[in-house]
């Protein structure tokens, strides 16, 4: 099974973990401040991407208070163009009031996931 069938696999699960999130979030807000932070790696920002696609379908684009206080993205495994304003990865901007995107040039896993990605950059080489 491909790396991507098992984020496919495990989407699912991962959006309800991010309803509960949400929820516990929403239900403490007035009593409480509290910070939400979320740190991705390589094919753990496609989980990020699907999952928050995913969400944004049964709640919407947030308004107000969003799910992340930061978002940081570590060599992410993603297409460089997901997270432009009509990317599919733009919800991971929507659900986060900041997003940092960690890459570099020299990354030679990436480099075969660009190959193997018919020729697509990966964010995490190119950067945004």
């Amino acid at each position: 099974m491909s790396d991507r069938e098992q984020v496919r696999d495990s989407v699912g699960a991962f959006t309800r973990f991010l309803l509960d999130i949400d929820a516990l979030a929403t239900s403490n807000e007035r009593d409480c401040f509290s910070t939400t932070f979320c740190i991705a790696h390589s094919m753990g920002n496609y989980l990020l991407r699907k999952g928050l696609e995913y969400l944004s379908d049964q709640l919407g684009s947030p308004t107000g208070r969003k799910l992340f206080d930061e978002t940081l993205m570590m060599a992410p495994d993603i297409a460089a163009h997901d997270i432009e304003s009509n990317g599919k990865g733009r919800y991971i901007a929507s659900f986060s009031r900041r997003v940092h995107v960690y890459f570099s040039k020299h990354d030679a896993v990436l480099t075969a996931s660009n190959a193997k990605r018919f020729g697509a950059n990966r964010l995490g080489r190119h950067g945004p």
